[in-house]
Order: C-alpha cells, then sequence, then structure tokens
C-alpha cells in the first residue's frame, strides 16, 4: 500500500491540495496519479470554488532553502548566485502557471477533451517549441558571458 503523497481538505467552497512528499516534494509518478485522482474528485464537487496547491516540508520554505545555498557562495560571485537562482524560479513560476492553467482549462472545458480534434495538440506544440527556443536562447547567452568572462578576466 503506498502512502498518501497528496493531503486535500475542502472547507467553504475552497479545496486545499498540500503535497506531501518530504523533504523536498519531488513531482514522483505516484504524487502525479495521486494529484490526478484528488482533481478528479474535486472537479466532481460542485460546492468547490476554488482551489489552493501547497506544499509541506522543503517544498514551503523557500527562502531559508536559498539562503542556505547563498551562504557558501563568495561575496564576489553572490549577485550572479543570486540571479541563477532568481531566472530558475521564475521559469518553474511559467511552467506552473502553463500546467495548472491547462489543467484548469481541461476542467473547465474549454480546451477540446480529445487530441484528435487538433487545436489543442497544435497548441501544446507551439507551446513546448516556444519554452524550448526560449531556454535555448538563455543557455546560449550564459555561454557567451562566459566565455567573455574567461577572455577579459571580468565580468562583461
Amino acid at each position: 500500500m503506498s502512502k498518501d503523497l497528496i493531503l486535500c481538505e475542502t472547507r467553504n467552497g475552497v479545496a486545499t491540495i498540500t503535497l506531501d512528499n518530504p523533504p523536498l516534494n519531488l513531482v514522483t509518478l505516484e504524487l502525479t496519479r495521486q494529484l490526478g485522482r484528488t482533481l478528479d474528485a474535486l472537479a466532481q464537487d460542485e460546492d468547490v470554488r476554488v482551489l489552493v496547491l501547497t506544499g509541506s516540508g522543503m517544498a514551503a520554505s523557500f527562502s531559508p532553502l536559498m539562503t542556505s545555498v547563498l551562504m557558501r557562495v563568495p561575496v564576489t560571485e553572490a549577485a550572479d548566485a543570486t540571479g541563477v537562482i532568481v531566472t530558475v524560479n521564475q521559469l518553474a513560476l511559467v511552467v506552473g502557471v502553463a500546467t495548472f492553467g491547462t489543467i484548469y482549462l481541461n476542467l473547465a472545458g474549454r480546451l477540446p477533451v480529445s487530441p484528435m480534434a487538433g487545436d489543442f495538440s497544435r497548441l501544446s506544440a507551439h507551446a513546448v517549441s516556444v519554452t524550448f527556443v526560449v531556454l535555448a536562447g538563455v543557455a546560449v547567452a550564459g555561454g557567451v558571458l562566459a566565455a567573455a568572462r574567461a577572455v577579459t578576466g571580468r565580468r562583461p
């Protein structure tokens, strides 16, 4: 029998889903399955009007984690390290909004349920291609800046 990785509480029309896969709330296949079952059950509940998604453990404590990571970075490199952390955080937010936005629109009946309809698969393919192009651009820009730093011996 598997451990419950999703905790769900409903009160006054607000459903709170807590990811409970300590210590880092990693998204595993089992967590995804349990989340899907929980969302399916909530979609059938007409009293639920608001969905709150949260995490327990480290997922709920980003600030102390960021502080502990940056403590080990030399002062001269702190700006770069902070920039990397903020960039990764922003990319995670974009992916999260896209993922849960897609789930919401599917549950609300705004997207085609069948992939045969074509529209949804085209939208998904376009979103993935744009994401890959942007990530490739960021990687190239980082490589150019690193090369410039190596050649000149200082920050550009």
